[in-house]
């Protein structure tokens, strides 16, 4: 069976611009002036270990020093993961928008955040 986060953050990293770091969890060492997007599962089934059907759901955060940009990340992150779908990039099959990308609060200071949460299908 494919590791889904390792997929999704793939299929992200390739769509933004250079520079932009990809992680699962908070980098120690990130400076809040960067931009940086984070993918994590948050969810969803394995409906078929047998035949390798996932469909994880994950939430994605931008962070970036200004609305626009950071808004700007979290859309063509969305976009990839959808793209992907529509493509049968990857093994990725499905996607569905569970919320988001909206502004959030709690970003680091010096940073806006926009968040979105989506599930895809994996095979």
């Amino acid at each position: 069976m494919k590791d889904a986060n390792a997929l999704a953050l793939s299929v992200i990293r390739e769509a933004l611009p250079d520079g932009t770091r990809v992680a699962i969890s908070m980098p120690d060492d990130w400076p809040a002036a960067k931009a940086l997007v984070l993918c994590r599962r948050v969810g969803g089934p394995v409906t078929s270990v047998r035949h390798g059907l996932d469909r994880p759901m994950f939430t994605v955060s931008a962070f970036a020093a200004s609305h626009a940009e950071a808004s700007s990340l979290a859309h063509a992150a969305q976009s990839a993961l959808y793209d992907a779908a529509r493509r049968g990039h990857r093994g990725v099959s499905a996607f569905r928008s569970v919320s988001g990308p909206a502004w959030l609060t709690g970003a680091p200071a010096g940073s806006e955040r926009y968040s979105f949460t989506a599930v895809v299908s994996v095979h």
